[in-house]
């Protein structure tokens, strides 16, 4: 479990290192934009964007090297895989709670 969970974290680390404020503005400006031209859905659409490049920084890590990393700290191949999609879940309950947390928001705005 402990190697499960590091492994969790490091997939975090490698995606917070892959965020730069430039591309977060970029979401932001695209949800202010879905928002005035759809409304709510506009909102969904934009975070729902957020979560899928934020898992596919993590898929995509294998590429970056961290394999050998991931070796290197005895964590097998199967518990990376696992931590990886637990990872993408993760993301998309954070997308899903941070949704409902803004739709009502934005009908009192509205």
């Amino acid at each position: 479990m402990s190697n499960l969970m590091n492994a969790i974290r490091l997939d975090m680390f490698s995606v917070k290192s892959d965020i730069k404020p430039k591309s977060l503005i970029i979401y932001v400006i695209m949800a202010g934009i879905g928002y005035v031209t759809m409304g709510s859905p506009g909102i969904i659409m934009s975070i729902l964007m957020l979560a899928g490049s934020l898992t596919t920084f993590t898929f995509s890590a294998g590429k970056n090297g961290l394999d050998t990393l991931y070796a290197t700290l005895h964590i097998s191949r199967k518990t990376t895989v696992l931590a990886r999609y637990l990872f993408a879940l993760f993301i998309y309950i954070i997308a899903t709670v941070a949704y409902f947390l803004i739709r009502p928001l934005s009908k009192l705005i509205s």
